[in-house]
């Protein structure tokens, strides 16, 4: 199925949902639908034939064709009654079954939070937008660990109402799932003045009326873990785990005395064998050469 538009032809190659109001499609755009290339960019077209809803939104989306840049933002049009929003779509693992099914390092998830708040930045989308794309079925990974937004929007009775402080929740959600474990044992106090900044009495908290503030306060946490290599230090704040550090601090000591020892019976070992080498030496007799009988203390015998 194609859908034809002034500009583009956008080739239909999944269903991805369907409700009363809408439907969320994934197209590819090519002239030429039996060519459609494999890796060509696709694009998630938002398609609702709900006539109320249609009312509702048109303000939203064609406000956002004004921004110069949302560039995951394509386009917006209508055909036939219906409506038609259309953005830029990469498929990516998603953020809550990368962290569910790997083990990524405190390193790789302090990136990935730092890369989701500066392409949020970057994008400056609206903040109705920001609150639907930080849903988890809307946050995506690549494997550079690049944030990925699929924009599959519904929540649209919410728009007019939404304030950066329901914004910053969804955040803070997504911090929660990030640093799940260090915040649960209370590991790195950096990371917890920055956890505990979205508290509502905190003052950073009266600070973050835009994403950009948070953004800082976040970088301010990145640059201090990674200074001297601090994040590799992070470690669950648990008896265990501190017998355990104090354990490995004291491992290049014992590898030293270690070292020695092992010297220290290779020598005992080299000199031993030459001291039972040479008793053995001296103790030799030699009774006999050939048919001639050599006895001590006595002539030669044929």
């Amino acid at each position: 199925m194609l859908i034809k538009t002034y500009n583009r032809d956008y080739y239909i190659i999944q269903r991805q949902k369907e409700t009363e109001i809408q439907e969320i499609l994934i197209c590819e755009e090519n002239s030429d639908i039996n060519k459609v290339a494999e890796n060509g960019q696709k694009y998630l077209i938002i398609h609702i034939t709900d006539k109320e809803t249609i009312y509702q939104v048109v303000p939203f989306f064609t406000k956002m064709q004004e921004s110069t840049t949302f560039e995951d933002y394509v386009e917006c049009f209508s055909k036939e009654g219906d409506f038609y929003a259309v953005f830029r779509y990469q498929k990516e693992k998603k953020l809550a079954e990368k962290l569910r099914e790997e083990n990524c390092s405190f390193r790789e998830r302090l990136e990935i939070g730092k890369r989701l708040l500066e392409k949020m930045v970057l994008l400056n989308m609206p903040l109705y937008v920001q609150y639907e794309v930080l849903r988890n079925e809307n946050m995506g990974v690549s494997e550079t660990l690049e944030s990925v937004f699929e924009y599959s929007l519904c929540e649209y009775e919410q728009y007019p109402k939404i304030t950066s402080t329901m914004v910053n929740q969804r955040i803070k959600v997504i911090m929660e799932q990030l640093f799940a474990e260090e915040i649960k044992l209370n590991s790195s106090p950096i990371l917890m003045m920055f956890y505990e900044s979205f508290q509502e009495e905190s003052e950073e908290y009266q600070d973050y009326k835009t994403y950009f503030s948070l953004y800082q306060n976040y970088d301010k946490m990145y640059q201090e873990l990674l200074k001297e290599d601090s994040y590799l230090k992070i470690r669950p704040n648990t008896k265990a785990f501190r017998i355990w550090d104090k354990l490995k601090s004291k491992a290049k000591f014992m590898r030293a005395i270690g070292t020695v020892a092992l010297l220290l019976c290779i020598m005992i070992f080299i000199v031993f064998s030459s001291f039972q080498k040479k008793e053995k030496k001296e103790g030799e007799r030699i009774e006999s050469i050939g048919t001639i009988k050599i006895m001590k203390d006595e002539k030669i015998k044929e």
